[in-house]
């Protein structure tokens, strides 16, 4: 399937169809795993920036830092929670 979505990394990543696609691919991945219902995920929030040791996010042996993580994504965790 393809779309006529313009722009750079950042501009594409906000894009509601590229969205639902990437989430419609996770969910046939955990289906295929045999994941429950209740393991799977519902929502999916994309960010233009990569997860990198310069940024904080990761170590420098590339393991990613959960609570740096989940501190600059807080916002974002909550509002995927939400309803």
């Amino acid at each position: 399937e393809q779309f006529d979505i313009e722009g750079n990394f950042a501009d594409v990543v906000k894009h509601e169809q590229v969205k639902n696609l990437v989430l419609e691919d996770v969910k046939s991945i955990g289906k295929k795993a045999g994941l429950k219902g209740f393991e799977g995920i519902r929502k999916i929030y994309l960010d233009s920036e990569l997860f990198t040791s310069e940024n904080g996010l990761l170590t420098p042996t590339f393991k990613m830092k959960r609570n740096a993580a989940k501190e600059k994504y807080s916002s974002q965790i909550k509002e995927l929670y939400e309803n």
